[in-house]
């Protein structure tokens, strides 16, 4: 059991890099017109991880 979390968890966390690399390679225009800010990126990439996980 503490395994599969552990392994769940390792998994959530490179999503979330993934994520968070993908949006982070966007330029500040596209940002804005997708009404984010640097600032809200990395909530933006959990939101996204967890999103995904739980559907």
């Amino acid at each position: 059991m503490l395994l599969a979390t552990l392994f769940g968890t390792v998994q959530r966390y490179l999503r979330y890099r993934a994520q968070l690399l993908s949006i982070e390679a966007l330029d500040d225009h596209m940002l804005n017109d997708i009404g984010l800010r640097r600032s809200d990126l990395s909530e933006a990439a959990w939101h996204q991880v967890e999103h995904v996980t739980r559907h």
